[in-house]
């Protein structure tokens, strides 16, 4: 299972309806985990073109990393750990899967020796965006031509989201106000007929096998225990808010979102069953104010949401909770970000083991017009126990700055075990693609 972001990576068990139990309305600060180390960062897209929105993933020992050049197209390459190399070397140009016309918003996930990259484009001889995918079987190697997946060359698709499991693969994407999502059982040789789970847009979706569970804003929760051949409507109160995320590993499922005004919490439920039942909602975002932006990962039965608070202002904060018994019970929100500060939407919550990371981006001074931005890492060794403090700063330098905080994600973070592989789109005038390992 990979957790993937966009705008702004089975039947078993007990359903449980009203057992949660959040611990106190207060927040605590992160404590004990010592903070970790990262290597000097690395231009990876290394070229004139301007390079933005990466995302990165990791398996076994290889690390992939895919961005957009726009015009220039869609760039891959991928790091051997065991070696140290970079796959084309960064001596040369990235590897291109787009056919020429107009690139943006790539996405990635990988199971066994399969590479699967989405995006949307224009093309020469089509001017409305569309979704592509580009596929490879050997771990990176070389791919598939790019294809065309939305089959609706009459409306703009956009903003897609991927998940991926054993050999079933599922596809989100708009159309409009729309999202639509298609699955594949094959690796990715064939297609479900597009099918429109919701009116509203900011759709994603996780995988377990041929369970694949669709999430949108505002709408009800989808879920297909076969593949995409049909699909079951889950009416949860409250749900899904705006900027749902979801995630799924073995029988767990969860799921959160944002309620919006400046009055907005974070809201969840859960499924231990696949996805046959869901809990009622539950707000783990008690103590803290203004509470935007969940980022969710599952590690066993541990599942952790990172959001933050006070978008926009010098009182932003970035926070942490847990749930050790796969939701019935919550922690109190965890302060990992850096105080007074401007820290913004979390990227990605990378989980390996009892190993978990948490990426974002941080104004650097308080002052509304100052624009210089860095990109931070808190690390828990212990399951989200405690939090490294202060988080590690990957961009000292203005050289390797980040990129002010924007509704698509700028930079992502995954991890082996303890180690952890960052990617982020810098600040300078020509925009360039850095990565750094621990």
């Amino acid at each position: 299972m990979r957790i993937q972001k966009s705008l702004r990576t089975l039947i078993m068990g007990t359903f449980m309806s009203s057992i949660f139990l959040l611990s106190t309305g207060l927040f605590i600060v992160a404590s004990a985990t010592a903070p970790t180390s990262f290597s000097a960062p690395v231009n990876i897209s290394n070229d004139a073109n301007i390079a933005s929105y990466p995302n990165v993933q990791t398996n076994g020992n290889n690390v992939y990393v895919v961005w957009t050049e726009r015009s220039h197209g869609i760039m891959f390459r991928s790091y051997s750990i065991s070696s140290q190399t970079w796959t084309p070397p960064l001596t040369s140009a990235a590897l291109r899967l787009s056919p020429a016309g107009t690139t943006n918003y790539p996405l990635m996930t990988d199971v066994g020796n399969y590479v699967y990259v989405v995006w949307s484009q224009t093309t020469t001889a089509l001017k409305t965006l569309q979704i592509y995918i580009a596929i490879s079987s050997n771990g990176g190697q070389t791919f598939s031509a790019a294809v065309d997946i939305d089959q609706n060359t009459a409306a703009a698709a956009s903003t897609p989201v991927i998940a991926a499991s054993g050999s079933y693969v599922s596809v989100g994407w708009i159309v409009g106000a729309k999202s639509y999502v298609s699955v594949s059982s094959n690796n990715g040789a064939t297609w479900t007929k597009p099918f429109l789970f919701s009116s509203k847009h900011e759709p994603q979706l996780a995988e377990v096998g041929a369970h694949v569970y669709a999430i949108a804003d505002g709408s009800s929760l989808y879920v297909s225990s076969n593949g995409g051949g049909s699909w079951t409507k889950h009416t949860i109160t409250g749900c899904c808010g705006a900027e749902p995320w979801i995630a799924a590993e073995g029988n767990n499922v969860l799921a959160s979102w944002e309620t919006k005004s400046n009055k907005s919490v974070i809201e969840a439920v859960y499924s231990t069953n696949g996805g046959s039942t869901f809990s009622k909602t539950v707000t783990v975002s008690t103590g803290t104010t203004d509470a935007w932006g969940p980022m969710v990962n599952i590690s066993g039965s541990t599942f952790f949401i990172a959001y933050r608070t006070n978008p926009n202002e010098s009182t932003s904060q970035e926070y942490v909770v847990v749930s050790t018994n796969a939701g019935g019970t919550w922690s109190s929100p965890t302060a990992i970000g850096i105080a007074s500060r401007d820290n913004e939407w979390p990227f990605t919550v990378a989980a390996s083991g009892n190993n978990i990371y948490i990426m974002w981006s941080e104004k650097v001074n308080t002052v509304k017009s100052n624009t210089d931005w860095q990109t931070l890492v808190s690390y828990s060794s212990d399951n989200g126990a405690s939090w490294s403090t202060p988080p590690t700063s990957l961009t000292s330098t203005v050289v390797s700055g980040a990129q002010p905080e924007q509704d698509i994600a700028t930079g992502a973070i995954a991890s082996t075990g303890a180690t952890a592989f960052a990617v982020w789109q810098n600040n300078q005038t020509t925009s360039q693609i850095y990565f750094s390992l621990t």
